[in-house]
């Protein structure tokens, strides 16, 4: 089944229209997934996933399934319009959220994010082609966001879809 969610400017939701863009990596950015290719919308779904599904399968708790909030306009590397793929996971509770908080940060530094906590449980994550991933949790809720790579994406043509989930 294909998603279609409202292409936004910048990054502002109707439910809260002042969020700011999250910082980016200081690292060049690179609008490539890993194997070299041009980065498209199923590879940025595609790695947006498996990153998902490695950082629920690292930090302890019920998880429901992930969803899409939005798409966010962003500018790939080489200068072109784009979007992101942005997601939410929500879940239970954590009984230990300092070290939930450190296994979601050792996920992200092997898949070469720059990560760091904050305030003991809260770990936000940035790495090339505006990735972006935050954690926040204490004993009653817990939730993950992510946003996919910038793939080259022109708005004028239509509103950007989510491709079909690659099957487990």
């Amino acid at each position: 089944m294909t998603t279609t969610a409202g292409l936004l400017t910048g990054c502002a939701t109707a439910d809260n229209p002042t969020t700011t863009e999250p910082p980016t990596s200081g690292s060049t950015n690179m609008s490539q997934s890993t194997d070299g290719d041009p980065m498209t919308a199923e590879s940025a779904n595609a790695e947006q996933i498996a990153l998902l599904s490695a950082l629920t399968g690292a930090v302890p708790g019920s998880w429901g399934e992930a969803t899409v909030n939005r798409f966010r306009t962003c500018t790939t590397p080489s200068g072109e319009s784009g979007v992101q793929i942005t997601r939410e996971v929500r879940g239970d509770g954590v009984p230990d959220p300092a070290a939930a908080a450190e296994a979601f940060r050792s996920v992200l530094l092997e898949r070469g994010f720059d990560a760091e906590v904050r305030r003991g449980s809260e770990v936000v994550g940035t790495g090339d082609a505006h990735r972006y991933a935050a954690f926040n949790a204490d004993g009653t809720a817990s939730i993950i966001q992510a946003y996919s790579a910038c793939y080259a994406f022109d708005s004028t043509s239509g509103a950007p879809t989510v491709p079909p989930t690659p099957a487990k």
